[in-house]
């Protein structure tokens, strides 16, 4: 039997949702690129949002190599390199609250590798 597609409106993703999902992969993008010159550089990046998209309901993990890495990253670079992210955002067109409540955490491959991969790891 198929399955019904969602209808409730916190369950279906828009087109101007989807849109600020493009929006926030193309700032960590460019923010992973920039970062490729660093010591400690963030080397990828995991997104997650609700069901619904909202931008307001944003996650991101910026992951470094190693956890040397990234407990550097966390003493030298976090503080302006979330700050970077921010003004990306901002001039991606994001609004404020969803500026202020992008949760950000930091995390390295070897952290995601060592409980089980990604699928494990951003539950």
């Amino acid at each position: 039997p198929r399955r019904s597609r969602p209808t409730r409106p916190e369950t279906i993703m828009t087109d101007q949702n989807t849109k600020w999902r493009q929006a926030m992969i193309d700032c960590l993008t460019v923010l992973v690129r920039e970062q490729a010159g660093s010591s400690c550089p963030v080397v990828d990046y995991e997104l997650r949002n609700s069901l619904s998209g909202d931008p307001d309901e944003m996650r991101v993990w910026f992951i470094c190599r190693t956890k040397p890495e990234k407990e550097e990253f966390s003493r030298t670079e976090r503080s302006r390199s979330i700050s970077v992210f921010k003004k990306k955002m901002i001039a991606a067109g994001f609004s404020d609250s969803a500026v202020a409540s992008v949760e950000i955490k930091i995390t390295s491959r070897d952290e995601i590798e060592k409980t089980g991969g990604s699928s494990y790891f951003f539950r």
